[in-house]
Order: C-alpha cells, then sequence, then structure tokens
C-alpha cells in the first residue's frame, strides 16, 4: 500500500509539474501556428532535409528555428522531441518553444510542415519570413510554395480572431540557399511602411547585381548574360529541356529515326512520291515508306514493331484528320488559315486601289477569277476598284521577306523562298452556302510570286488543282519565315524580355504591379533563353530549317524590332491599322472576335485592379519604381531612332496609360502568344500544306498542269519533314510544358500573390469573367465551321488553372516513355 500511495503520489507531482508547465508556456507573450506548404521532387525517395525558418515582425526578429528532421520517403511525421526548447543565443537571447511539429502529404509531391511556436517576446506585425534549406546536396532540393504565420495567442490570452499573416513564396529553394519572402500585402514606395523601407531599397540593390546584361545579337534587345536556363536564380528557372533535345527524343520514341538517318535511295534526303498511298489505285507502286501521311502518321504507329518494342505515335493534324482528309486543299481552308491560323494577324483590308499592283489588276486572270466568284450573285461585273470600296478587297502582302533572301545560298542549301509573293482574297456572296455554313466567305482570288516584276505569273483557282495549290504552298511558306520570327520569337519572347528584366530589377516584390505581372513574366527570361538556344547559331533551327538561315532571320528581327512599339502591339489598335476593327469589315474573324473578348476582359482587370492602389494621375507620376520600370525597359532595346534622351523623357502619366501598358504585356504574354503558338503542329506539320521552306525556285513561266508527283517534288524531303515535324510538335507544347510545373505549384495564378481584400476581389471577378468567356467561345465554336480554340481562357495558362490532361499531354507522356525504353535498349 505503501508503495502504491508513494506511485500515485509520484504520479500527481509529476501532472502537477506538467500543469505547471503549461501555465508558464500560456503566458509567454506570443504563440503562433506556422504552416509551410513545399514540394519535393519525385526522385528524391529519400529526402532527409532540414528547414531553418525564422520571421521578422514590427518589433524585433524571431530567432532561428529548426522544427526537425523529415522522411519523406516513410510518409510519417517529423523526427522531433516534442517539447524540445531551441535556443539561439548567439542571436536572440529568448526562451522559445516548438510543439508538435508534423509533416502532412497533400497529394502527389506536395507536402506541409506545421508546428506551434511560442516565444516571451511582442513581435507585432509579421512583415518577412527566411526559409533556409540546410540540406547537404542537390537532392535536398525542394520547392517552397507558401508559408502562413497565424497569432493564436498573445499576453497569455487566446486570440479571439486568429489573425494570419501569409507570404507567398512559389520558389525552388536549393540547398544551403536562404530566401526571404514579404507578407502578402502590396504597397507603393510611398506608403511602405518605416521598418521595411530599408529591406525594400536593400532588394532592389541586390536584384540589380543579380544577372549581367549581355548584347545576344547587334541590335536588339539586350538580354541577361546566361548560357542556359540552369544559371538563372531558381525562381525564374523552368527546367524544361532543351527544345532540340525534346524533337530528338520524339523522333526516336515514333520509330522515324530510321527515316531521318537513311542516306539511302529512298532515305531521308529522298522525296514523297504521293500524300497518302491509301488513296491510290490498287496495284499502284507507291508503297507505306514513299507516302507522307501514311509514313509520318501510320495508324500502325502503336503496334509493336521490329525487335519487339512498341513506339508511340503522333496525333495527325486536323486537317487531315479522318473526316476530311482532302480539306487541306479547300480555299476556304486556305483562307481561313488566316483568320483563325496560328498566324491570323497579317491580312489586311485593301481601302484604296494603289495598294495593289497596277499590273496586277491589268491580267487577264484577275479578271476572270474575280467574275468567277462573283457568278451568280448580286455583284456580278462589280469591277475591284467598286469591290474595293465596299471593303470586299484583302491583302497578303509578304514582299519584305524576300529582301533578306539570299538566292546563292538557297542554292547551297537548297532552301528556297518566293521572291515577294502577294495573295489577294476576296469576300465572296455565298447565298446558296458553297463555301460555309455563312452568307459569305473570304476565298483567295489571285497569287503572284514576285508582286515587283510584272512579267510574274498570276495564279488563280481557275489554272490546274495542283499547279495552283504550289502557289498556295510557296505563299503559305513565306508567311511562316515572319510567323515564326517576328510573331512568335519578337512579338511574344524577345520583346518582352526587357519588360521581365525591368520587372526583377526596378519593382520590389512589395509592389503592386509587380504582383500583377509576375506570374506573367516570371519564365520569360527562361523562355527566351531556351528559344534562343534552340533558334540560332550554326546548329540552330533557323539554320537548318528556314530559308532565310541564322543571318536572314536576325536581319528580319532587327528591321521589325526598328519599328517595334508596344502601344502598337494592342489589339484593339493593331486590328484598327489593318483595317479589320469591327465585324461590318469581315463578319467572320475568330481570332478578333475571340481575341477582343479576352483582351476586355484583361483591360477591366488590370483598370479594377491599378485603381486599387493609385487614388489619382499625380500618385502614378510620384510612383519612381513603376516610372523606372518602364524607362529601364525601353533602356534595353538597342534601336538607332532612339537615343537616353528619349528614354529619360518617357513617363506614365496616367493611371489609364498604366492599365494600358500592364494589359498589353499581359496579352502578349497569355492570349496573343497562345494564338500563335496552339496551332502550329495542326497548321504547319503537314507540309504540303503549309511548309517551313519550298526545295525548288518559284517557276517563273507558269505551266499548263502539273501532276501530284511534281508538286511534292517543291516540298521538303523526307528527312526534313521528320524534322519540322518533331520540332513543331514541341514547340506547340512548349507552353504546356511551362504550364504544367507552374499549374501544379499554382504559381501560375496572380491570386498566389496577392492578399489584399480589394485587389483580390477584382481577381475573383477577373476569373469568373475569364469563366463567362469560356463559354462564350465554346458556345461559337459549335457555331463554326471550323472550331478556333486557341483563344479558350482554359488554354491561356497563366491566366487561370491548366484544364486538367489533355490529349496532347496524354500523348507527350507516352512519347516520352517510348523514346525512354528505346535510349535503355540501345
Amino acid at each position: 500500500m505503501g508503495a502504491g500511495a508513494s506511485s500515485a503520489s509520484g504520479d500527481a507531482g509529476t501532472l502537477g509539474r506538467r500543469k505547471a508547465k503549461d501555465e508558464k508556456v500560456d503566458l509567454r507573450g506570443e504563440r503562433y501556428v506556422v504552416e509551410v506548404d513545399f514540394i519535393a521532387p519525385p526522385e528524391n525517395k529519400r529526402l532527409s532535409n532540414n528547414l531553418a525558418l525564422y520571421f521578422k515582425g514590427a518589433n524585433v526578429y524571431s530567432p532561428r528555428i529548426y522544427p526537425a528532421k523529415v522522411a519523406s520517403d516513410q510518409k510519417r511525421g517529423f523526427q522531433h522531441d516534442d517539447g524540445k526548447e531551441f535556443r539561439t543565443k548567439e542571436e536572440l537571447k529568448t526562451s522559445t518553444q516548438v510543439i508538435g511539429a508534423k509533416v502532412t502529404a497533400l497529394g502527389g509531391n506536395a507536402y506541409q510542415y506545421s508546428f506551434e511556436f511560442r516565444d516571451d517576446v511582442i513581435y507585432g506585425d509579421i512583415q518577412i519570413f527566411w526559409v533556409k534549406n540546410v540540406g547537404s546536396d542537390a537532392k535536398a532540393n525542394l520547392r517552397v510554395q507558401e508559408a502562413r504565420v497565424t497569432k493564436v495567442m498573445s499576453g497569455g490570452l487566446k486570440c479571439t480572431e486568429d489573425l494570419c499573416y501569409t507570404f507567398p513564396c512559389h520558389c525552388n529553394l536549393l540547398f544551403g540557399r536562404e530566401k526571404h519572402f514579404y507578407e502578402g500585402r502590396a504597397y507603393l514606395p510611398s506608403d511602405t511602411p518605416f521598418h521595411l523601407i530599408k529591406w525594400r531599397n536593400r532588394e532592389l540593390v541586390e536584384n540589380g547585381e543579380a544577372y549581367d546584361l549581355e548584347e545576344f545579337k547587334e541590335s536588339l534587345p539586350r538580354v541577361w548574360a546566361v548560357d542556359g536556363d540552369e544559371d538563372l536564380l531558381p525562381e525564374h528557372q523552368t527546367g524544361i529541356v532543351n527544345l532540340k533535345v525534346q524533337a530528338a527524343s520524339i523522333v526516336l520514341a515514333t520509330g522515324l529515326d530510321k527515316l531521318s538517318s537513311d542516306k539511302g535511295e529512298s532515305g531521308a534526303d529522298s522525296k514523297w512520291q504521293c500524300i497518302s498511298h491509301l488513296k491510290r489505285e490498287e496495284g499502284s507502286s507507291t508503297d507505306h515508306e514513299n507516302a507522307l501521311v501514311s509514313r509520318i502518321w501510320s495508324p500502325q504507329a502503336s503496334t509493336a514493331t521490329e525487335g519487339g518494342e512498341g513506339r508511340g505515335s503522333l496525333p495527325p493534324p486536323q486537317c487531315i484528320s479522318e473526316y476530311n482528309k482532302s480539306f487541306w486543299r479547300n480555299d476556304v481552308h486556305f483562307a481561313r488559315q488566316f483568320l483563325q491560323g496560328p498566324h491570323a494577324e497579317m491580312l489586311v483590308a485593301c481601302k484604296d486601289v494603289s495598294q495593289l499592283p497596277e499590273w496586277l489588276m491589268r491580267k487577264r486572270e484577275f479578271t476572270e477569277a474575280l467574275a468567277g466568284l462573283q457568278e451568280g450573285t448580286s455583284r456580278i461585273n462589280k469591277h475591284v476598284v467598286q469591290e474595293i470600296s465596299h471593303g470586299r478587297i484583302f491583302i497578303l502582302d509578304l514582299e519584305n521577306v524576300s529582301s533578306f533572301y539570299s538566292t546563292v545560298d538557297a542554292e547551297d542549301k537548297g532552301k528556297f523562298l518566293a521572291l515577294g509573293p502577294l495573295c489577294v482574297f476576296y469576300l465572296a456572296d455565298d447565298p446558296e452556302r458553297r463555301f460555309s455554313s455563312n452568307m459569305m466567305a473570304l476565298l483567295p482570288l489571285v497569287i503572284t510570286l514576285d508582286a515587283t516584276d510584272s512579267e510574274s505569273p498570276v495564279y488563280s483557282a481557275l489554272d490546274d488543282p495542283w499547279l495552283w495549290q504550289l502557289a498556295k504552298s510557296y505563299v503559305s511558306s513565306a508567311d511562316v519565315q515572319v510567323h515564326i520570327t517576328v510573331s512568335l520569337l519578337l512579338n511574344s519572347v524577345v520583346a518582352l524580355e526587357p519588360f521581365a528584366i525591368s520587372l526583377h530589377e526596378s519593382l520590389s516584390s512589395l509592389h503592386p504591379v509587380w504582383k500583377l505581372l509576375y506570374p506573367f513574366l516570371r519564365y520569360k527570361c527562361s523562355e527566351g533563353t531556351m528559344l534562343r538556344q534552340a533558334f540560332f547559331g550554326e546548329s540552330g533551327i533557323l539554320e537548318g530549317l528556314f530559308p532565310l538561315g541564322d543571318e536572314g532571320c536576325s536581319e528580319l528581327l532587327k528591321e521589325a524590332v526598328e519599328g517595334w512599339s508596344l502601344e502598337d502591339m494592342g489589339l484593339p489598335t493593331a486590328l484598327a491599322m489593318r483595317g479589320l476593327d469591327g465585324t461590318d469589315k469581315l463578319p467572320e474573324y475568330p481570332y478578333r472576335d475571340d481575341g477582343l473578348l479576352i483582351w476586355c476582359t484583361i483591360s477591366d482587370f488590370v483598370s479594377s485592379y491599378v485603381f486599387c492602389y493609385y487614388t489619382d494621375d499625380e500618385s502614378v507620376q510620384g510612383d519612381y519604381e513603376v516610372q523606372n520600370f518602364l524607362k529601364n525597359s525601353f533602356s534595353l532595346y538597342d534601336r538607332q531612332d532612339v537615343d537616353e534622351d528619349d528614354v529619360d523623357a518617357l513617363t506614365i502619366n496616367t493611371r489609364e496609360d498604366l492599365a494600358a501598358t500592364i494589359t498589353t504585356i499581359i496579352w502578349l504574354s497569355t492570349g496573343y502568344q497562345s494564338g500563335l503558338l496552339k496551332g502550329l503542329y495542326d497548321s504547319m506539320a503537314f507540309v504540303p500544306d503549309r511548309p517551313v521552306f519550298m526545295s525548288q525556285m518559284a517557276p517563273y513561266e507558269k505551266p499548263e498542269t502539273m501532276t501530284e508527283e511534281e508538286f511534292l517534288d517543291h516540298l521538303p524531303s523526307k528527312g526534313a519533314t521528320v524534322s519540322a515535324v518533331a520540332i513543331l510538335y514541341t514547340l506547340a507544347n512548349f507552353k504546356e510544358s511551362t504550364a504544367a510545373l507552374s499549374s501544379s505549384a499554382q504559381d501560375s495564378k496572380v491570386r498566389s500573390y496577392v492578399t489584399d481584400k480589394e485587389a483580390l476581389e477584382a481577381v475573383k471577378t477577373f476569373e469568373s469573367n475569364l469563366e463567362k468567356v469560356e463559354k462564350i467561345i465554346r458556345q461559337r465554336n459549335r457555331e463554326r465551321d471550323e472550331e478556333y480554340p486557341y483563344m479558350l481562357p482554359s488554354q491561356l495558362h497563366f491566366t487561370v488553372a491548366a484544364p486538367a490532361t489533355t490529349e496532347w499531354q496524354k500523348a507527350r507522356m507516352k512519347l516520352k516513355a517510348v523514346a525512354k525504353f528505346r535510349l535503355d535498349k540501345k
């Protein structure tokens, strides 16, 4: 009994001491719950990593906290000594305590550290949160998503309302690196709390010293001096493999590597003998290997091949889908490439007869072609001048491309262009709906492949079908040069890199404009670095596939930069400059119609957001950070028509001007770039429809007839076709790869960086409006003869969450798996 009493007495004493200890803890100055969301790379199955955390309040710093070690392969909790006190006497002699530390799996590779932190000092508002990765090697690298510090007790009293401080991170944290993050509230420079001013200034100084600048090409904007994506700061890295390496893996995975490397009689340098042998009569000598469609997009591609291993298959381009394999030759389809294809920004309304070569209008072929399209309509016998005045004539003029083209080099490389192609389109009445489901249809009227030469042949639909198709292919090939070089490389990447650099160097991450633009520009320098690696140089894509080559494309870029203006890149302005800003000019123009929906939605959101922080125009003029952002962006352009005084004079004077500038940058990064990229594969992979180059000079004398095989002789060889298909597939999915990274990390959404109540409401309204726009465009697509999916908000990954895994992504994953299998076997 004595023993039992003694035991009971001991237990009571222990309980008493624990109670006293708990009471002592409860009386401490502050009590917080700390949560850190992070992503651990999947290959790190045995990650054992320490995170050192500390934060700064308005009054004092916290000590450095080492919550515990995590063993993610066991997916259990922290290995910790619950209740152990962590003191850092060297920094602050305070008594701190970490309670209940644990790690929770959030699904996939996402985890959350959480613990309770107690201290006997009053911190005040928590403003800065530091995270240090104290791992010893690259296997300890992880990605910090967000940190939250919630005050639950102060001065021994439980907080009636939890006060939560949110710290948007969304950043790779490499081993041995430390990074600080600001609490989510945004401040203009003039509104910065006193205790954050020095940190704000220090951040701008450090960011300005993070990179050196270099001139990549003469007269082109300066860029960060890095050799590759891996040389960028972790927060700017995408981790995407070199585009040419990706393309090579696709060639390997699809089993086309043999065709692209075979130097035999029917190998890489040989020409296709027909489009598809399936359309040939029985007994044809053309076999599977020499038929373009059946060789590249073989229905047997997913079956077992020689040696037993399976091979992947690429999806067939839309223009040769099962429902209509010959649709690509249709004149309506050709015209639609410039209305809703991947490069629907080149068509110009003809407003005056002087825009057309006089000699062309006098040609018999021109008159006969116009009469043919007017036949059976109320516009019969109308003269071209009358049709111009009624807004019926449109022009695609690609004459300037030839000025950067060397016929001498073309002979050596076997890559040719038309010397000055011009295509005239006619908006024809279609009462019987012969061409489309609408009462009007845009159709190609005539084509000349050298508008500067009055002796140049004129082609029309009245010519031999394959000859007419050849003329259309030469026009499309010239348009491809502008599409890839000027529109894609310059307008959506190269021209935006200065804004991405200036965002990093001129705006603090506390600035509301930084929080708005960062999700759209954070990977722009990585994009630029990878595209320069892939496209330029002696072994680059431009030199390997484009008739202009590296030198010619660079010259084309330089000329385009000289006339480049951010204001002109706004969609409403660009449409007005081409005379296509209203439905009365061209009733059906999906690029314009859907693009304006996206533009107006972005514009409304940006205006609401800007007005949240700037009360008047004077507050914009007095914001030195945002003024420097504009000046520093344009100072990176090496333009002969702009000197330093012009740059210094650049100012943003009104809230409307600031909103317009931001809207244009977001548009170029989202809707504009999506329109250029998404349709690349569908329109250009099928080389007869939109070839990257032609393998013969355009005929100077027009032949009377042409066969399919003669037409194919003008197109790229088998090996060049394989290269083009693989590169186009990779490039079309380029944004998918970046989006997969950002959407899984949730760092592609503006709401991830905004916590201010009024601004967050504007973001929510923006996302709601995008959902409405999605429904409107989907309804339009159901009513169109051909869908135009490239402006769907769900495809613009840098504005809203990415959609569920698409067929493209599934096909891509399968190709990667097959490529790895075949490489392993080798």
